[in-house]
């Protein structure tokens, strides 16, 4: 039976022994299992315990690029205009390395007005005028967007244009990633997944080689490497053998390394960088899951728009 999914969780510490795992949380409860997957981001706590020998080796990376985000509505016809692109997501590229993307985060309301949007920008960071008050004044940062964003060409533009005033923002002056490193899995009984294990900037997993490749960093990439029992049958595996369990997460850990390389490895100028926004070269590139890229050109000027194919 599967345990049913609790809220208002924090994860305190971490036990192993040879039968299973024990998680610990800060409300005093635990859970007790075959093998705990951290998943809980950047940040992770299970990252931290399992480098508790050498707490450098999960510290967080600055990188100088900055980000803008927000969840909003907007009028009617822009909201309509919006998901013809896409019914999920789409982006723009601009020439300076700006990327602005939305995503529908709730579109349920039959009125496109209620719909529900996440807007995601990040741009090269620029010393003298992304400053620390910027977090601390959201209209004073949504001016900043809109400047930053001026050169779009439409929708995009409008988009940027038409987030109100007063809404709730969140801004990084830098974004930080962590270059995935060997863990300990205390015989096969912990791991990681999503940005536990890969934490990067929103423009890096256009540096993999395939959306596949980018996916093996994530649970679905893990599930491959762990037999389950199938569909109807009896589950007689307790505890497990340490000797398996090691072999499976050794594994997943090895095609982490290998598929999530170019990722770790690109270096400061992979990583800042947005793709070639003239050619397309990288977001068009067929092998990205089917992506493909367009160039869109309206008032206000042009950039480059990549949807999943």
């Amino acid at each position: 039976m599967l345990t049913p999914m609790q809220y208002s969780k924090k994860l305190q510490s971490i036990a192993t022994s040879d039968k299973g795992v024990t998680a610990t949380f800060t409300d005093g409860t635990t859970e007790s299992g075959t093998l705990l997957i951290g998943a809980e981001g950047a940040h992770s706590v299970t990252r931290n315990w399992l480098f508790q020998a050498c707490p450098s080796d999960t510290s967080l990376h600055d990188i100088p690029i900055s980000s803008f985000c927000t969840l909003t509505k907007f009028p009617r016809e822009l909201a309509s205009t919006l998901r013809a692109l896409h019914p999920i997501y789409s982006m723009a590229l601009d020439p300076s390395g700006q990327m602005t993307w939305f995503s529908i985060q709730d579109c349920a309301a039959e009125d496109p007005a209620e719909w529900v949007f996440m807007i995601l920008v990040t741009w090269r960071l620029d010393e003298t005028r992304d400053c620390e008050a910027l977090a601390m004044d959201g209209d004073l940062l949504l001016d900043r967007i809109r400047a930053i964003c001026a050169p779009l060409a439409d929708p995009f533009g409008a988009m940027v244009q038409a987030i109100p005033r007063g809404i709730k923002t969140w801004y990084s002056r830098r974004l930080k990633y962590w270059p995935t490193r060997p863990w300990d899995g205390r015989s096969g009984r912990v791991t990681l997944a999503g940005d536990a294990a890969h934490a990067m900037t929103f423009r890096e997993c256009f540096f993999c080689e395939s959306l596949t490749q980018l996916g093996m960093l994530t649970m679905p990439g893990f599930l491959q490497y762990r037999p389950w029992p199938r569909p109807g049958k009896r589950h007689h595996r307790r505890g497990g053998a340490p000797d398996t369990d090691r072999r499976h997460e050794g594994a997943y850990q090895r095609g982490t390394g290998r598929r999530g390389g170019p990722v770790r490895t690109g270096g400061l100028a992979a990583r800042t960088r947005c793709g070639d926004a003239e050619s397309g070269q990288l977001l068009g590139d067929p092998r990205l899951g089917g992506a493909r890229t367009e160039r869109v050109d309206g008032q206000g000027g042009q950039a480059r728009r990549t949807v999943a194919g």
